[in-house]
């Protein structure tokens, strides 16, 4: 992360980060479902604030974590392709 580099040493920290479903309303008022392992705003943040100056990255909620890992070892567009089609296919059987 270019700005992460940027910062580097200047006393600012810098943290990407995933959070993956979460439970805002954004659902709601798109008309689509939500996931089921949709975590609460608070609980993202909980486990967001313990990651600042010692990562760069945040995959927050064990169920993200287990996607983005399995997914790590490949390359972004495929990731994205294997993301999509597993979300697409949750709203189509309704496990979501």
């Amino acid at each position: 992360c270019g700005l992460w580099q940027e910062l580097l040493g200047t006393g600012v920290d810098v943290l990407l980060v995933v959070p993956g479903p979460t439970r805002t309303g954004f659902q709601e008022e798109a008309g689509t479902k939500l996931a089921s392992w949709a975590m609460d705003p608070e609980a993202v943040a909980a486990g967001v604030l313990p990651q600042l100056g010692k990562r760069l990255v945040h995959v927050a909620g064990d169920a993200n974590q287990i996607l983005a890992g399995s997914l790590q070892r490949l390359a972004l567009e495929p990731r994205v392709e294997i993301a999509s089609w597993m979300l697409d296919e949750a709203l189509i059987k309704g496990t979501l």
